[in-house]
């Protein structure tokens, strides 16, 4: 999955795999895929693969323009920055810098709260350039829980509310998932700021940011037979059709309401008496203006507001 932030709201690419301890493999004899598990891998491994990655992704972008074989900086933005201004915060948020405002060209104000420390590399770990690779994380096959823990970290969001607080002065301070090396607790930003670096977090239009590959992908012949088919499984799965359209049989597709409440903890269709939840009885067909005088809404269309002149109209208001 494609990351773009780091704890700080700055722009921080990089990915989040998850992938199997092992490969599978199939003989003519078998009926089903046969999974080998691998054992952890090495240092020496984990730095050979963040080299590779490197070398690739510098030769990718020197085809393209934008870095040289060194990993400097190329020249051209590409097609991909035709946007003068998303450009302009992207950069300044990969430096810690602010780029609109009073304080554009500063640096971020940051908030150390904590003492400094040394810093420690994690296990399996290694770096090439400003490349690094952490491969630490196993979960066993068994601890369903964990892995859905797992599945909640690398799929979160940029900003936890329980992490964003207003200060007095109007400012908002992010407090770090991890304090730094150097103390710093927390980042604190101007309300332009706060929208700015959020501005620059928001990936190019009509990119996926969830990959799969291999026996894993949607289309893989093998997928059928690797993926769970209902069984073990603790969320309650509601039958589908078959394609031939003869009976139901179980399957993993997750009703929309459970998934919400499982994701956003969030209760849809809660019964106003008992606090269960509710269920669709029958429906009930009436006019639109009758089912909107029953709840209370008004049955009036609302005039529209005037559209705003063009940001490059004399007529716009700047202030």
């Amino acid at each position: 999955m494609d990351q773009r932030w780091g704890s700080s709201l700055n722009l921080n690419v990089h990915y989040h795999s998850l992938v199997l301890d092992g490969v599978y493999t199939w003989s003519h004899s078998g009926r089903r895929p046969q999974f080998h598990p691998l054992g952890p891998p090495t240092v020496a491994e984990v730095q050979r693969v963040v080299r590779a990655v490197r070398l690739r992704i510098q030769r990718l972008l020197s085809r393209r323009g934008l870095a040289d074989g060194d990993g400097g900086e190329g020249d051209e933005r590409g097609p991909g920055l035709a946007d003068e201004g998303q450009a302009r915060i992207q950069e300044a948020s990969v430096l810690g810098r602010v780029s609109t405002g009073p304080r554009r060209g500063r640096s971020v104000e940051r908030h150390r709260g904590a003492p400094p420390r040394e810093f420690t590399a994690a296990s399996q770990a290694a770096s090439s350039g400003w490349y690094n690779l952490h491969a630490g994380v196993g979960i066993p096959a068994p601890d369903r829980a964990a892995l859905e823990r797992l599945c909640r970290y690398i799929a979160r969001p940029p900003l936890s509310e329980d992490r964003l607080h207003r200060l007095p002065d109007g400012r908002y301070a992010v407090r770090l998932k991890t304090p730094y090396s150097d103390g710093t607790t927390h980042v604190l930003f101007r309300p332009d700021e706060l929208m700015e670096k959020l501005a620059a977090l928001v990936p190019p239009p009509r990119r996926h940011t969830v990959h799969y590959h291999g026996v894993l992908a949607p289309h893989a012949g093998w997928r059928p037979h690797v993926i769970p088919q209902g069984e073990g499984l603790d969320t309650p799965r509601r039958p589908r059709r078959m394609r031939t359209g003869t009976g139901l049989v179980p399957g993993t597709w997750i009703p929309w309401v459970e998934l919400l409440k499982r994701v956003f903890r969030i209760e849809l269709f809660p019964c106003p008496r008992c606090g269960s939840r509710a269920y669709r009885v029958s429906y009930v067909h009436l006019p639109a203006p009758a089912l909107l005088t029953f709840y209370g809404l008004p049955t009036t269309v609302p005039t529209p507001a005037s559209p705003r002149a063009s940001p490059h109209s004399d007529e716009y208001n700047w202030t």
